[in-house]
């Protein structure tokens, strides 16, 4: 038996230790190998299953001692060895069913966590939204009342803005400006009591080689004493009327015209700003001789000497 024994179960720990791996199990059933085939040798018989019949082991050339030393191999090998390690066995199988519960149990408890986690972001999520929708109806009412208000003054606004009397004004000014661009103005012509304008003019305009067909030629204003009054005549459109304009400051240049100058038709207010412009003119040039100043396109400009 110790042989046997020795030869093949080398770990002490050998059902002793509470463990169970094939390692274990290899070694006894080593052990258990070397014992049969002893014992199939010594009978006679051809394999481990021809051992069951007790008639194989009652034989006379198999004595007393023999079959003592197998029987109590036996009996080691089942007490020491196979029957701890099928304990063991059962034993590391329930511990793997309670973990495969635990285990069980665990997902179960994840799921229902995660359950409510999701609950939980639903929740929350209502809450946004609902938090949203009350900060966008707030918005929403907050603008619709800015809206009103705004397009009640606005409305207020257009009406004082928008009366009759002021309509009407706005269209005269814009209608009297397109009737005057073909107008031009004529300052400096000595005003007589039997007088013939239009020849007069023909006369001024010629000494600028233009010769357009004019018409509406007549004095402007009220007649002053010792004051000679501005002539005003019209040409076929606006184009010609600027031509003519722009050649206007060459009859400094001509003796009988040194004292005769052009301008356009201005109504009212654009006289009084033409005023303003010209007494900064005068003001510029005076408080700055070094520069020349003039005014070009209702602006005050300025060529500097170096």
């Amino acid at each position: 038996m110790t042989n046997v024994i020795e030869k093949n179960i080398y770990d002490d720990d050998v059902g002793t230790d509470g463990e169970f791996n094939r390692e274990y199990v290899r070694q006894v059933s080593a052990a258990a190998y070397d014992l049969f085939s002893e014992m199939k040798k010594a009978t006679g018989a051809r394999d481990h299953k021809g051992l069951y019949d007790g008639e194989q082991l009652n034989k006379t050339s198999i004595t007393k001692a023999k079959l003592s030393e197998w029987l109590g191999t036996l009996v080691c090998l089942m007490d020491h060895y196979t029957i701890p390690l099928l304990e063991s066995a059962v034993q590391q199988k329930d511990d793997l069913e309670a973990l495969k519960e635990e285990k069980v149990e665990d997902q179960k408890k994840i799921i229902e966590l995660q359950g409510k986690l999701i609950e939980k972001r639903e929740e929350e999520l209502k809450s946004v939204q609902s938090t949203v929708k009350s900060e966008l109806k707030s918005v929403k009412s907050t603008v619709e009342s800015e809206l009103k208000s705004y397009s009640s003054v606005l409305q207020r606004k257009c009406s004082e803005a928008l009366t009759p009397r002021k309509i009407a004004a706005a269209v005269h000014s814009v209608n009297s400006k397109e009737d005057r661009s073909a107008n031009i103005v004529v300052f400096g012509v000595t005003e007589e009591e039997k007088e013939e304008l239009e020849p007069r003019v023909q006369e001024i305009l010629g000494h600028l080689n233009e010769k357009p067909k004019i018409s509406a030629v007549g004095r402007i204003g009220r007649q002053k004493s010792g004051f000679h009054r501005p002539i005003r005549f019209s040409v076929q459109s606006s184009s010609i009327a600027f031509g003519i304009l722009r050649k206007a400051k060459e009859l400094k240049n001509i003796d009988d015209c040194k004292s005769i100058y052009l301008s356009p038709d201005r109504t009212v207010e654009q006289q009084v700003t033409r005023k303003k412009l010209v007494e900064q003119l005068k003001s510029k040039r005076t408080s700055d001789p070094q520069n020349r100043y003039y005014i070009r396109k209702g602006e005050i400009a300025c060529v500097c000497k170096d």
